[in-house]
């Protein structure tokens, strides 16, 4: 729910998940987050009615986007990035779940007039190397590509934490207009969101351990 919750969870989240991708064969250097996506759409969206009637988009491919809005018994439009401007030009989709910082990259924000201010997801990125091609080369040159992508990384987390910020404030500037679900909503809402992992860890599209422990680290900051 916030950018401190994030950070908590992750600092013990990552090394995790680290060690996960280097038993799956691939080296990693460290996550770096890309903000919180929030629904951008034409229409208000304060309610689970609301995106009912709503022509929702999701990456093509997307497991994760697709596991979020079959527990929100939603019909989605896949599509790729690049087909994403042009759809909502011509109103073959008018909501998409996107951060402010992807916003405006992409130029989305030209085509949306409102956001409804609830984090949906907190995206993040790394690089991963295949193990065989990492161990292909010297010792000392491994430790000098974590020690220096290990850096670097951090370097891209802090950073966009602040371009992050900056890009909401900017859409705020732009005149899209922030809404918000009742209270009453936001808990139909976060019922309805917390099937999701569940299900997921049924498909295997996610780790039953990685999902308790970062519940575990979840609850323990909240417990403050």
């Amino acid at each position: 729910q916030s950018q401190q919750e994030v950070d908590f969870v992750k600092q013990h989240l990552d090394p995790l998940i680290q060690k996960g991708m280097e038993k799956s064969g691939f080296v990693t250097f460290g996550y770096a987050g890309g903000g919180f996506a929030y629904l951008m759409s034409k229409q208000p969206i304060t309610s689970l009615a609301d995106i009912d009637q709503r022509k929702v988009w999701i990456p093509s491919g997307d497991d994760v986007a697709k596991a979020v809005v079959n527990a929100f018994n939603i019909t989605p439009i896949p599509l790729s990035l690049g087909d994403v401007l042009p759809a909502l030009q011509t109103g073959i989709i008018d909501t998409v779940t996107i951060s402010p910082i992807g916003a405006l990259a992409f130029q989305w924000q030209t085509q949306v007039k409102y956001i409804t201010e609830m984090p949906v997801l907190y995206l993040y990125a790394t690089l991963a190397i295949d193990i065989k091609a990492f161990t292909s080369i010297s010792e000392a040159d491994q430790k000098s590509v974590r020690d220096v992508f290990g850096k670097v990384f951090q370097e891209i987390d802090e950073e966009n934490k602040k371009n992050d910020a900056e890009a909401l404030q900017a859409l705020r500037n732009l005149g899209i207009e922030f809404v918000k679900p009742s209270a009453a909503e936001m808990a139909l809402w976060t019922e309805k969101a917390r099937t999701v992992a569940p299900l997921m860890v049924k498909n295997q599209t996610l780790s039953q351990q990685i999902f308790d422990r970062a519940n575990e680290w979840l609850k323990q900051y909240r417990s403050k």
